[in-house]
């Protein structure tokens, strides 16, 4: 009975930590959720990621709330992503029911040690100049500070198809893939692209998540002692995002999600 209730405390401690650090990054937190849930409650894959992707949908709502107090969300990018990557999504929980977890597990490591990469390799495709045959002026007036950008739909439209994906498939919520691709090559401020991606994955992981239930993959009890640190844990990291510097941030991300990637591949 100790055990149990000394995991329990674990889990909502660890989960904390990842709620800051999912909304400092305008993230899921599943990608640090799902390998918590895989080696250290001995859930399988399929559960791990169905359950986190429950858990992060109920996390971003409150995330998102945050945010638009510090109005920091662009509404135009959530609109373009949500409606591309919603049916990705869906497809995704398919997928996650026919595949094996074996298979599942590895391709979750090896998509974070993708992002890792690409992150660090995305801070130079910026001297490339990509011009999007559709793109739209944009600024907004936030706590942060006042921003002008143009958004690429195109490039924006292409990449949440992936998010969605990605998201319902390894429970992540999808904002791995959409952070980069909106600061990296569609250069919208990383204040923004973070706080736009929180309430894009409010609708990505509701629709995997309705999915995941359909397939009787959620283990609602673990997502409550999730919750309990994942709640105050994003009011924190909004708080607390205000004051970091973006070099910071993407530093933050990449050097975390590398090391869980490279773990979850060789094991």
């Amino acid at each position: 009975m100790l055990d149990v209730i000394l995991k329990f405390l674990l889990v909502v401690i660890a989960s904390l930590f990842i709620g800051t650090l999912s909304s400092l990054l305008g993230v899921g937190g599943g990608f640090l959720m799902v390998p918590m849930m895989i080696y250290l409650l001995d859930l399988s894959p399929k559960i791990a990621t169905g359950t986190s992707l429950f858990v992060i949908f109920l996390s971003s709502m409150f995330t998102s709330f945050a945010y638009i107090r510090q109005k920091r969300i662009d509404f135009i990018i959530v609109a373009i992503c949500s409606i591309f990557s919603i049916p990705a999504s869906i497809y995704g929980s398919y997928l996650a029911f026919i595949l094996s977890s074996t298979i599942i597990r590895k391709a979750f490591g090896a998509y974070l040690v993708f992002i890792s990469i690409f992150m660090n390799i995305s801070n130079k495709l910026t001297k490339f100049k990509y011009k999007d045959p559709l793109e739209v002026r944009r600024n907004i007036n936030s706590e942060v500070g006042t921003f002008s950008y143009s958004i690429k739909v195109i490039l924006t439209a292409v990449s949440s198809i992936f998010a969605g994906l990605a998201s319902a498939l390894f429970g992540i919520g999808g904002g791995t893939v959409i952070v980069p691709i909106l600061s990296s090559l569609s250069y919208v401020p990383i204040h923004i692209a973070t706080a736009s991606s929180a309430s894009i994955i409010f609708f990505t992981s509701l629709a995997g998540s309705v999915m995941r239930l359909h397939f009787n993959q959620i283990d609602f009890l673990t997502a409550l002692s999730l919750l309990l640190g994942m709640l105050p844990g994003t009011q924190i990291g909004a708080k607390i995002s205000k004051r970091i510097s973006s070099k910071n941030l993407s530093l933050i991300f990449s050097i975390f999600v590398l090391i869980l990637g490279v773990y979850m591949v060789i094991t």
